[in-house]
C-alpha cells in the first residue's frame, strides 16, 4: 500500500468511502421509504373507511340489508380491497364479502371501524386491504438505488483517476519551485493557476519569492514615505499652531472691543462727575444706557440658539418709534448727519416684545450712525393690515454713506465682525438684530451695492390689540405730584449701596423707605408693618427674593411687588414672576418705571 502513488491512494480511498456511504443510504432510504410509504397507504385506507362507514350509517340503522349488500358490492371493486363486514351492535353479521385466496396472504391491514350516533354504538365495520403494492415499491426503489450506486461509483473512480493525475503534476511543478527558490534562484516565477489550497500555496511562495527580491526598494520607499508622513505632521501641527494662534488672537480682539466698549462711557460718566460745576445728567444717561445696551446684546450673544421665550407686552408703536428717533437725533446731529423721520404709524398697539423691537431699531440706527460714514439717516416703518388680528410691519433704516463691500455682506450677520476695527463699536449688534428678528418669527436683509449707501430692513407679523378706553382726565393722578408721594416702601437689598441710592431715589420722590438686607429681614419686616409696594432683589444671603415672595403671598400679602434682578442671561425674571411678583425690572432702577407700574395699579384699581 505504501508503494501506491497518491492517484492510486486517492481512486482506492475515495471507492471505499464511496461504498460504504452508498450502501448506507440506500439501506436507510429503502427503510424510510417503505415505513412512509406504508404509513400513507394505511392512512389513505383509515380515510376510505371512514367515508364508506358513513355512506351505509342510515342503512344499517334501518336494517337494509340490500343497499348494505349493495354499497360494499361496489366498494370490493377496488383493487387493493380484500374484504368488508358490516356487524351489528348484537354481534351478527348483517353482510359480508372476502376475495378468494385471502389466507396466503401476508401483506394485509385490517381496519375497524365503529357506527356511532349520538354516543350510541350500531355496531362496526371491519375492512381488509391488501397492501403488498407497498413491498413492491420498496423493493423497485432499492433495486433502482443499488444500480444508480454502482454508475455513480463507476464515475467517481474515473474523476478521482483524473483528479490525481491533476493534484500529483501540480505539486510535482510546486516542488520544483520551491527547489529553485532553496537553491537561491529567485528569478523563477512560481506559477500560480485556479483558486484552490494548492494555488494557494503556490501564490504564498511567489509573493515569498517577491518579497525577497523587491526588499531592498521596499526599504528605501518605506524610509521616503516615513520622511513624508513626518513632513505632513509638520505642516498639521503647524497649521494646529496657526489656528490657536489666529483664535487666542481673536479672542484677544474680541475682549479688546469689549473693554473698549465698556470702559469709554464709564470714562465718560467718570469725567463729568469730576467737572461737579457743569454736571451733564443727559450725558451720563445716554453712557449708561449705551453701556446696558452693550451688556444686553453680549447677554444675548451668549445665549443665541437657546430659544428662550420672549416677554410679549401691549407696544404703542407710534410712541416706541417716536422716543428712538428723539433719542437719536442728538446723536445723529453730533455725527453731522441729518436724521429723516419717516414713520407712516400713529396710534396703532400690537402684541411684541418692546424691548427686542426696541434694541433691533436701536441696534440698526447706531450701526449706521457710527460705520456708514454718511450725510443723511432715514428710518420709515409702515404697518399694513393682513386680516382684522394680525398686521405686517416693515422698517427700513437707509444711509447714503459708503456701502458695504459684497465680501462683507455675506458675514456681517456675524458676531465680532466690524467693517473697520478702527472705528467704534463690538461688532455683535448686527448679530443681535438677526438673532431677535428670526426669534420673532420675521427676516431682516442687506441691501448695498457696496459702493454708495445701504438699506437693513425687517418685518414681523404682529397681532393687533384692541385699544383700552383710557382714563378720564379728572380720574388721572396729578402729575405735578409723584405717584410715590406719601407711600410706605420696602427695599429687599443685600448690596448696601445700591440699597442706599435706591432708598434716596424713592425718598426724593416723597416715599417712606424701609430696608431690609436679606429675604428673611424683609419678612420680617413685612409681618410687622403693612406696605404700599415692596422692591426686592433675587439672590440674597440667608433668603432669597422668591422664597420671601413665595412665602408673603402664601400669607395672602397682596401688596404690589416688583422684583429686581442683575442677571441677564438666566430664568431669574420667570423665577420672581412664578414666586409671585407683579414685575420684574433689571438694575440700574429707573423711577420711571416704578411711576408707570403704580400707574397702570392705579388703573386697575378705578376700572375695577
Amino acid at each position: 500500500m505504501s508503494k501506491l502513488s497518491i492517484g492510486a491512494k486517492t481512486i482506492i480511498g475515495v471507492a471505499l468511502f464511496e461504498i460504504c456511504a452508498f450502501s448506507f443510504l440506500i439501506l436507510t432510504e429503502s427503510a424510510i421509504v417503505h415505513d412512509t410509504n406504508k404509513a400513507l397507504y394505511e392512512e389513505s385506507a383509515r380515510d376510505i373507511s371512514e367515508l364508506f362507514t358513513s355512506s351505509i350509517t342510515n342503512a344499517v340503522i334501518s336494517f337494509d340489508i340490500a343497499e348494505i349488500e349493495s354499497a360494499i358490492s361496489q366498494f370490493m371493486q377496488r383493487e387493493t380491497v380484500l374484504g368488508v363486514s358490516v356487524i351489528a351492535a348484537n354481534d351478527r353479521v348483517m353482510a359480508s364479502q372476502t376475495q378468494k385466496g385471502l389466507d396466503g396472504l401476508e401483506s394485509i391491514y385490517d381496519v375497524q371501524m365503529p357506527i356511532i350516533i349520538d354516543q350510541q354504538s350500531f355496531g362496526w365495520v371491519e375492512f381488509t386491504y391488501d397492501i403488498s403494492i407497498v413491498d413492491d415499491n420498496s423493493n423497485f426503489a432499492k433495486l433502482l438505488g443499488f444500480q444508480i450506486a454502482i454508475g455513480g461509483l463507476l464515475l467517481v473512480a474515473f474523476f478521482s483517476y483524473l483528479l490525481g493525475r491533476y493534484l500529483t503534476c501540480r505539486i510535482r511543478e510546486l516542488s520544483k519551485s520551491v527547489q529553485s527558490i532553496a537553491k537561491g534562484d529567485l528569478n523563477t516565477e512560481v506559477k500560480v493557476i485556479g483558486h484552490d489550497e494548492i494555488s494557494q500555496f503556490a501564490s504564498l511562495l511567489e509573493a515569498m519569492r517577491k518579497k525577497l527580491v523587491e526588499a531592498q526598494s521596499v526599504m528605501a520607499k518605506s524610509q521616503e514615505n516615513l520622511a513624508q508622513q513626518v513632513e505632513s505632521k509638520t505642516k498639521e501641527l503647524q497649521q494646529a499652531l496657526r489656528l490657536s494662534e489666529e483664535s487666542k488672537q481673536r479672542e484677544a480682539d474680541v475682549f479688546a472691543i469689549l473693554g473698549h466698549e465698556i470702559r469709554t462711557p464709564i470714562s465718560i460718566i467718570m469725567m463729568e462727575l469730576e467737572n461737579r460745576e457743569s454736571i451733564n445728567l443727559n450725558l451720563i444717561r445716554s453712557n449708561v444706557d449705551h453701556t446696558l445696551s452693550l451688556i444686553d446684546d453680549m447677554s444675548l450673544v451668549a445665549r443665541a440658539g437657546s430659544g428662550r421665550d420672549m416677554n410679549v407686552d401691549s407696544v404703542d408703536l407710534a410712541e416706541l418709534f417716536s422716543g428712538l428717533i428723539t433719542s437719536y437725533r442728538q446723536q445723529a446731529y453730533a455725527h453731522g448727519i441729518r436724521l429723516v423721520d419717516e414713520i407712516a404709524i400713529t396710534g396703532t398697539q400690537v402684541k411684541t416684545s418692546e424691548k427686542a423691537l426696541r434694541q433691533i431699531v436701536s441696534n440698526l440706527m447706531r450701526n449706521a450712525i457710527i460705520h456708514s460714514q454718511c450725510k443723511t439717516l432715514s428710518i420709515s416703518a409702515d404697518l399694513q393690515r393682513i386680516n382684522p388680528n394680525f398686521a405686517r410691519l416693515e422698517v427700513s433704516i437707509t444711509d447714503d454713506g459708503k456701502g458695504i463691500k459684497p465680501e462683507l455682506q455675506a458675514r456681517v450677520f456675524e458676531s465680532f465682525t466690524r467693517g473697520d476695527s478702527q472705528t467704534e463699536g463690538s461688532g455683535i449688534g448686527l448679530s443681535v438684530c438677526k438673532e431677535l428678528v428670526t426669534n420673532m418669527g420675521g427676516d431682516l436683509v442687506l441691501e448695498s451695492d457696496g459702493k454708495t449707501g445701504s438699506r437693513f430692513t425687517f418685518t414681523l407679523s404682529l397681532a393687533i390689540e384692541e385699544a383700552k378706553s383710557s382714563l378720564p382726565t379728572s380720574e388721572l393722578p396729578q402729575m405735578e405730584l409723584s405717584v410715590l408721594e406719601g407711600l410706605s416702601v420696602l427695599v429687599v437689598e443685600d448690596n448696601l449701596t445700591i440699597q442706599l441710592l435706591t432708598k434716596k431715589m424713592l425718598e426724593s420722590k416723597g416715599a417712606s423707605v424701609v430696608t431690609a438686607s436679606n429675604g428673611d429681614e424683609g419678612l420680617q419686616k413685612a409681618k410687622l408693618q403693612t406696605f404700599d409696594l415692596m422692591l426686592s432683589d433675587l439672590m440674597m444671603p440667608v433668603m432669597d427674593g422668591d422664597e420671601m415672595i413665595k412665602t408673603l403671598r402664601s400669607m395672602d400679602v397682596d401688596t404690589p411687588i416688583i422684583g429686581v434682578t442683575a442677571a441677564t442671561i438666566g430664568g431669574e425674571r420667570d423665577q420672581l414672576l412664578k414666586a409671585g411678583a407683579d414685575l420684574v425690572l433689571a438694575k440700574p432702577l429707573k423711577i420711571d418705571s416704578i411711576e408707570a407700574f403704580l400707574l397702570s395699579q392705579s388703573v386697575k384699581i378705578i376700572n375695577s
